[in-house]
C-alpha cells in the first residue's frame, strides 16, 4: 500500500525534493502545487514510498516552463520621413511572439492586421499614400501573455511626383 508521494525539482538550482505528501490505498493520483516560482525551464519527477519503505522514484524526469512576461518591442521602423511609396512596417520584440498593428489603440484581440514573422522579427508591407502615419503594434507571446500597452510609429510618406512636360 502506498505511503507518500514526493514531487522533485531543479526549482532552486539543485535536484532536491520540494513537497511531499500522505497518500493510501494501492494507486493514487495527486495534485501537488507550488507557489513563487519565477520564470524559467525546470525539470521535475516523483518518487514514492510504500508502507513497507519500498522507495521508487519515476524512471525519467519531465520539464515544464513558466512564463509570466508579456513580449517588450525593442525596436520599431520607420520613423521620421520616407520617400519611398512602399513602407516596411517592422517590429523586434524581446522574445518570439506574434504581432498585430492598427492604426487606432485598440487591445491585442481586437486588431485584425497580422504582421508577418513568429520569431522576434516582424514585418509588413504597406503602399501608404503622401502624409503623417501613425501605426499601434501589439503583440502575444506563445505562453498567451499579452502586451499591456501599445507602441507607436510615426512617420511622414513624402512621395516627390515628378512631371516632364515636352513641347
Amino acid at each position: 500500500s502506498l505511503s507518500n508521494i514526493s514531487l522533485w525539482t531543479n526549482y532552486s538550482g539543485s535536484w532536491q525534493m520540494n513537497k511531499s505528501q500522505q497518500l493510501l490505498g494501492t494507486s493514487n493520483s495527486s495534485l501537488i502545487s507550488m507557489s513563487g516560482m519565477k520564470d524559467g525551464s525546470y525539470n521535475w519527477s516523483c518518487g514514492a514510498n510504500d508502507t513497507a519503505t519500498n522507495w521508487a522514484m519515476a524512471t525519467e524526469n519531465r520539464t515544464f516552463f513558466i512564463d509570466s512576461t508579456p513580449p517588450n518591442i525593442t525596436s520599431k521602423s520607420p520613423t521620421g520621413t520616407d520617400t519611398d511609396g512602399t513602407i516596411n512596417l517592422s517590429a523586434t520584440t524581446s522574445e518570439p511572439a506574434i504581432c498585430k498593428y492598427s492604426t487606432s489603440d485598440l487591445n491585442f484581440s481586437n486588431m485584425t492586421l497580422s504582421m508577418e514573422g513568429s520569431g522576434t522579427s516582424h514585418t509588413k508591407q504597406l503602399t501608404l499614400a503622401n502624409g503623417a502615419h501613425t501605426y499601434y503594434f501589439r503583440c502575444n507571446d506563445t505562453a498567451a501573455n499579452e502586451m499591456g500597452h501599445s507602441e507607436t510609429t510615426t512617420f511622414t510618406l513624402l512621395l516627390i511626383v515628378f512631371t516632364i512636360s515636352v513641347y
